[in-house]
């Protein structure tokens, strides 16, 4: 069973908010805010990954044929219909990677300080 976490975007101040702050405040504090949720999954640096990270990563061998895919970039987004987490990569080829598909997780940024990681190359 993973923990149940949340991190917030304080759109005021523009900076990320820690789950204990969260926690000391109260959500309704936060509902204007951008609540984002911990997936449950570490990066190679034991670094909690959170919905709305840019992450760095290798797809696993035999998803996209034989042979991995190296360094794909993708923001960490909720699926409603799969009901679970997945990698939007930054490449019309492999849009769409479900978490555990990925290896070798480095977190690089956010969605909110970071957007330029995002742009399509």
């Amino acid at each position: 069973m993973r923990d149940i976490k949340f991190r917030y975007w304080d759109k005021e101040v523009c900076e990320m908010v820690a789950w204990e702050i969260i926690l000391d405040d109260g959500f309704e504090k936060h509902l204007d805010d951008y609540l984002m949720q911990y997936t449950g999954l570490n990066d190679r640096d034991g670094v909690e990954i959170y919905e709305g990270d840019i992450v760095r990563f290798d797809a696993e061998d035999g998803m996209f044929g034989h042979d991995p895919v190296l360094g794909l970039i993708a923001s960490v987004d909720w699926d409603n219909m799969d009901t679970g987490f997945f990698f939007n990569t930054d490449t019309d080829k492999y849009p769409y990677v479900k978490t555990y598909r990925g290896r070798n997780i480095e977190i690089i940024g956010n969605i909110y300080e970071n957007p330029e990681l995002l742009q399509k190359k």
